[in-house]
């Protein structure tokens, strides 16, 4: 049985965290700021319990995917959210989760992806090869969202 990866990126956003969960919260809008999410195809508006969105995505190389997502945690104090994902190949049991802890005015923007790999030692292989660029989009995710919230006013990233 292949092993759960966690990758996790995070970053400080200049924007108070309601606003940053605003932004997290529109599922509309991934492609905006999910470094490859291509499109939006379908959703249910904000993240809410049981809603629901298919993107359209780059998976490796000119590999693309379609991934259906289900939002199945989105805690009450509007700092965390779970998103549940399938379709994408190389990859089985794929969750996102989304936080947002308060950094003095700011917030933190905090992104853990879970997933376990498909495809026995091949799919083991090609995830050890990818892992890296894996971790930079994350990253750079977070960096999209600091742009995107102080695109609108909202704020910018700290270093």
């Amino acid at each position: 049985m292949a092993a759960e990866r966690r990758i996790v990126a995070s970053g400080v956003v200049e924007a108070p965290p309601d606003e940053v969960w605003e932004l997290i919260s529109d599922t509309s809008r991934y492609h905006e700021w999910v470094v490859n999410t291509l499109a939006v195809l379908e959703h249910d508006g904000r993240a809410r319990v049981g809603g629901r969105y298919v993107e359209r995505n780059t998976v490796l190389g000119p590999l693309k995917g379609t991934a259906r997502w289900e939002v199945t945690e989105l805690d009450d104090e509007r700092r965390r959210q779970v998103h549940r994902g399938e379709g994408l190949p190389l990859v089985r049991d794929m969750a996102i989760e989304m936080e947002v802890q308060p950094a003095g005015e700011h917030s933190e923007l905090i992104l853990t992806l879970r997933y376990t790999t498909a495809f026995g030692p091949l799919g083991a292989a090609l995830d050890r090869a990818a892992a890296g660029s894996v971790k930079h989009n994350q990253e750079r995710s977070v960096e999209n969202l600091a742009a995107l919230a102080k695109s609108e006013g909202r704020g910018r990233t700290l270093a």
